[in-house]
């Protein structure tokens, strides 16, 4: 069972989107690993253009899983359903899915991953760019921000070795103007434009010390608990 909150993202540090990532050479199908690491829950629909696939599963939350051979990647990514990000409000509550998440560590660690990655980012509306530029300087003390300015991305690298694994520890703020094209009954198509803010969090094992066999499953625990905890608590200071 999964459940999100649309409780306001500034008071609960928790994502309106996750995502896993295994790096690993010539992955399998997105409906095999997803069959694989997922059995008897159903895949609503699936999809294979060359050495990409992808697979949608059924369930109270928007889960996919996605291959591509030329980049040797596997993605397993949780959103709430029916909500175009920049709308969403939704937050996903992480310990609704810590069963997926045992199931794709035992997945892991029985492949030859070199390397994992664990991706947190939440978006939510903004009143205006002023309130964007705001938080951005709130959340790092002492940028200096030109006067005027409408827009902007912080986004910076803070590697640790941490229970015996090298991490990069990449976090981002920004906040922008996102359009949708709003489709009406009658009348011509409108292009809808909405403030946004978006904080993301991106923990993974470098790439020079590629993982041991059997290894994979630990070291995407570890990856996992660091990226909630820079989530709600950031960088130590």
């Amino acid at each position: 069972m999964t459940h999100t909150s649309n409780q306001k993202c500034e008071e609960n540090r928790v994502p309106n989107a996750v995502q896993i990532a295994l790096f690993t050479a010539n992955p399998p199908k997105a409906d095999v690993v997803a069959q694989t690491c997922f059995p008897g829950i159903s895949i609503s629909s699936s999809m294979m253009q060359n050495d990409v696939s992808n697979a949608q599963l059924e369930g109270e939350l928007e889960r996919q899983v996605a291959c591509s051979g030329g980049l040797g990647r596997i993605d397993f990514t949780w959103e709430p359903r029916n909500a175009p990000p920049a709308f969403n409000q939704d937050l996903i509550d992480l310990e609704s899915i810590n069963g997926d998440i045992m199931a794709i560590e035992h997945y892991a660690a029985k492949q030859a991953v070199d390397r994992v990655a664990c991706i947190l980012r939440f978006r939510h509306h903004i009143a205006n760019p002023e309130e964007g530029i705001e938080k951005v300087r709130e959340a790092i003390k002492g940028l200096e921000i030109p006067t005027g300015a409408s827009e902007i991305t912080f986004r910076t690298n803070v590697p640790a070795l941490l229970h015996g694994y090298m991490l990069n520890r990449i976090v981002v703020w920004q906040n922008a103007k996102v359009g949708f094209v709003k489709v009406a009954q009658s009348g011509p198509l409108q292009q809808v434009m909405h403030d946004i803010m978006e904080h993301q969090v991106d923990v993974n094992t470098v790439v020079e010390n590629k993982l041991g066999e059997g290894e994979a499953g630990k070291a995407l625990n570890i990856v996992r608990a660091e990226a909630v905890r820079l989530l709600n608590s950031g960088f130590e200071k």
